[in-house]
């Protein structure tokens, strides 16, 4: 059975109010162009909100290691994000333990 890598990350720990925008700015700065950017949303319809999470989808594949290492722990207002390629990270000691035992 082959793995197939997607070009897909998962940003996690965003503020409420960050918008698509805000996120495609972030990782084009860094030299990440995003082919997609989706905010998961919560709420009634007309009420919704971001929940601090969204997906990213990469121009390249090749970018995705660089990328996920780069934009790990970057500030966007005021809050690290979390990037991961696997899941959505939730903010618990588990993440914190796996931050401070990477160097």
């Amino acid at each position: 059975m082959s793995t197939v890598k997607s070009r897909t990350l998962y940003v996690s720990n965003l503020a409420f109010d960050v918008t698509k925008v805000m996120v495609e700015d972030a990782f084009d700065v860094e030299g990440y162009p995003l082919e997609n950017v989706e905010l998961i949303m919560k709420g009634k319809q007309g009420y919704k909100k971001t929940c601090g999470l969204a997906s990213v989808t990469l121009l390249s594949l090749q970018d995705l290691d660089a990328c996920m290492a780069k934009m790990d722990g970057h500030a966007m207002l005021g809050r690290a994000m979390m990037v991961r390629s696997d899941r959505f990270m939730e903010d618990n000691a588990a993440y914190k333990q796996d931050e401070s035992t990477s160097s």
